[in-house]
């Protein structure tokens, strides 16, 4: 994705792009001469050109079309994208065994993107007039496909829907229904790609003016859509006359009241929501972290990953031999203290020093006790066991501070949204919130807990901070959300997108907002 997004890439990436581009285009388009010159059929010409600022190579091969069998006119056709996938096949052990970074390994990962995604997503796709299309008509026997389905579900649709006095193309029974659902789905799949076209433009120049950047996409669009808008325009004046004299009769003064109070109270009726949406990840909302206390030596572990505990189940047990000799080195001492403290008070000698002596044995027992007892480790929380394979810890040497289990309550969950500065107007305390979790169908309503009063950086991967690239991003705050889960279906570190819904408001204050925002921020 990155590779294709062009908007983080540098001159000399578009260079490369563009190079390999036109040298493997070129080959692509000689393979499809060379198949077609030994079938018997002569090649006339072949050139360069571009295509909406993109390279393209041309063959052409009317007479292998013409002078070919029908399988023969197909292996004209997969010539170019064979021989880019035998590039790719070669490019790949090359990319396999070379150093990451080096320029060959690269250049090869390059040359890998190029011939074997690129070629296969689009040059043998069927829905727009490339080898995949030109392999399918061969196949179907219909060499006009693409023209022949459009100019029916056009017709019909006119016809049928719009009731204009057109004439539908005759169809055989048979194919209507494969005519409509190819033209409907290949007219989607073109524009569709057309407008990737100029994304792309605008994706090129982003990366060298992001604030001017729609400018030329904007102009590819218009450039690459020229057509069909003009064509848009055409139909909708032939509708309009055709229509004009019912539509004006239609219009009533009653009825035209009537639409325009409904237009108004659709304007100013505050039935809309504002809203702000943000991606977030599951986490427990109470978790407790498990550490050595003491050092030791892991002697058990009582719990396996995922496992569900009681408060103050027992999750693991150190072993310390220095620390337990010298604890039971000085309980013995304590005893014997004791000990001598009752003779001391028989004989009423040396009472203080055996006291003295007892206490200091008592306070060293106590904190050694103490001391020991850490070394058995115990959940203050219930919980589940979220540390992957505790149990490879056993037998290891801890450090105090070693980290040996992490324990969450599941029952709850936390998932925590970034709202940039601009959408805050829209936050409210009251704001209800609907969640949908990615992997898992419907949606669930929730609640807010609050609002951090500073902002953070954003966790990555949550927010393409790419489309600010060349200015100053927005400060984003945190907004935690409890979710509900008693039935045990959510995971921690599930995604998914949440929607805080704000006040209702008008489609009339939905326009007025961005306008007057523009204003108080970029021209007061």
């Amino acid at each position: 994705f990155q590779f294709y997004n062009f908007t983080a890439k540098s001159g000399w990436d578009l260079a490369v792009f563009w190079g390999l581009t036109l040298i493997l285009s070129g080959v692509h388009e000689t393979a499809h001469g060379v198949t077609c010159k030994h079938y018997g059929g002569r090649v006339s010409s072949m050139g360069f050109c571009l295509v909406y600022l993109t390279p393209a190579f041309y063959t052409d091969t009317s007479e292998g079309v013409v002078l070919a069998t029908p399988y023969q006119r197909i292996m004209i056709t997969v010539a170019g994208v064979w021989v880019e996938l035998g590039i790719c096949a070669i490019a790949t052990p090359l990319w396999w065994g070379t150093t990451p970074g080096s320029a060959v390994h690269e250049l090869a990962y390059t040359i890998i993107l190029i011939t074997g995604v690129g070629v296969l997503l689009i040059n043998w796709n069927p829905l727009i007039k490339l080898d995949g299309y030109y392999i399918l008509v061969d196949l179907l026997g219909i060499m006009d496909l693409k023209e022949d389905s459009t100019a029916f579900v056009s017709a019909w649709v006119r016809k049928h829907i719009w009731r204009l006095p057109v004439e539908v193309p005759f169809v055989p029974k048979r194919r209507r229904l494969g005519f409509a659902i190819y033209a409907l789905i290949s007219g989607l799949y073109s524009y569709t790609v057309l407008y990737v076209v100029a994304h792309f433009v605008g994706n090129v120049f982003r990366n060298f003016n992001p604030d001017w950047s729609f400018i030329p996409e904007l102009a590819t669009a218009a450039l690459i859509f020229r057509s069909r808008l003009r064509t848009l325009y055409n139909f909708m004046k032939f509708l309009y006359l055709d229509k004009k004299d019912r539509i004006r009769a239609w219009f009533t003064p009653q009825r035209s009241w009537a639409l325009a109070a409904t237009a108004v109270l659709l304007l100013f009726a505050p039935i809309w929501r504002e809203s702000i949406s943000g991606r977030f990840v599951l986490e427990p909302q109470h978790r407790a972290v498990l550490r050595a206390l003491v050092p030791g030596t892991v002697e058990a572990v009582f719990v396996t990953e995922g496992q569900a505990i009681p408060a103050g189940a027992v999750v693991a047990r150190l072993r310390n031999l220095p620390l337990q000799s010298q604890l039971a080195r000085s309980q013995a001492d304590y005893d014997l203290a004791r000990s001598r403290y009752n003779t001391a008070l028989l004989r009423l000698a040396g009472v203080g020093a055996a006291a003295s002596d007892r206490e200091r044995l008592a306070s060293q027992t106590g904190q050694l006790t103490l001391e020991a007892g850490q070394l058995e480790l115990k959940s203050p929380i219930a919980g589940v066991v979220l540390t992957p394979r505790p149990a490879d810890r056993l037998s290891a040497y801890v450090t105090a501070g070693t980290e040996l289990a992490e324990i969450g309550d599941l029952t709850t969950l936390r998932a925590r949204i970034f709202v940039s500065e601009y959408d805050l107007y829209k936050y409210r305390a009251s704001s209800s919130v609907r969640i949908a979790v990615d992997g898992f169908f419907g949606k669930l309503d929730t609640q807010t807990v609050s609002m951090a009063p500073a902002s953070s950086e954003v966790d990555p991967g949550l927010i393409d901070l790419t489309k600010y690239k060349g200015l100053a991003p927005p400060r984003f705050y945190v907004v935690d959300l409890l979710v509900d889960n008693r039935d045990g279906r959510f995971r921690p570190g599930m995604a998914g997108t949440a929607r805080l819904y704000g006040r209702r408001r008008s489609l009339a204050g939905l326009a007025w907002e961005p306008t007057a925002n523009f204003f108080g921020r970029k021209l007061w």
